[in-house]
């Protein structure tokens, strides 16, 4: 079994947050094209690559440490095993849904016709400084091939399942991105604080 956090040079107690950082710093140092014909550069950068799209990824993660350690569900488990079955009738992304809002009007307000309230969020919103992109200096996915999926196949006793799913090195994207933005920490997006004032008018009926 391969120990990809030896072949990061990570601790396993490592954060989700410096554990990105360092992968981003090694992809940085073994990529092919600051490394044109150093095949043992590109054999790590595809080994960094391997290890960060399980480490990546938190339930990756957390089955291959439960495999590591021994653990009763190895690298598979019952949660996993759902998973598979129920995968393929999952959408692969949707965007999230607008924020849902509830506002407390008291009776007396509405007897005076008309009643004024200050709502206040963070919403998200696309990071300015990098156009929402995330950060600059993009290369393909070495884990996907730059195509943002990846099939995915197990078996559960007699049975063998195959789903389609986001490739976790890359989020889907199908690149990696070498200098992620500093502001929004290669998120391409970043939390705003957004006020609304609402006026609302009401008419009572006798």
């Amino acid at each position: 079994m391969k120990d990809y956090y030896k072949t990061l040079g990570v601790e396993e107690n490592i954060t989700p947050a410096n554990l990105k950082k360092t992968y981003h710093q090694l992809a940085q140092q073994y990529h092919p094209d600051k490394n044109a014909g150093d095949e043992k550069a590109a054999e790590q950068f595809k080994n960094i690559s391997e290890a960060y799209a399980t480490l990546g990824d938190p339930t990756k993660r957390a089955e291959y440490d439960a495999q590591r350690s021994g653990g009763s569900f190895g690298g598979g488990g019952l949660g996993d095993f759902f998973s598979n079955v129920f995968g393929s009738m999952r959408s692969h992304y949707r965007p999230p849904a607008d924020p849902t809002v509830n506002l407390n009007i008291s009776l007396s307000d509405l007897k005076n016709g008309e009643a004024h309230r200050i709502l206040e969020f963070d919403n998200s919103v696309p990071c300015a400084p990098c156009a929402g992109r995330g950060g600059d200096d993009t290369a393909p996915c070495t884990t996907c091939h730059g195509q943002g999926r990846m099939q995915q196949s197990s078996r559960q006793g007699n049975s063998f399942f195959q789903r389609i799913v986001n490739c976790s090195a890359c989020q889907g994207h199908g690149k990696i991105i070498l200098n992620p933005c500093t502001h929004c920490r290669g998120q391409g997006n970043v939390l705003k604080r957004e006020a609304y004032h609402i006026s609302i008018k009401t008419t009572v009926k006798n």
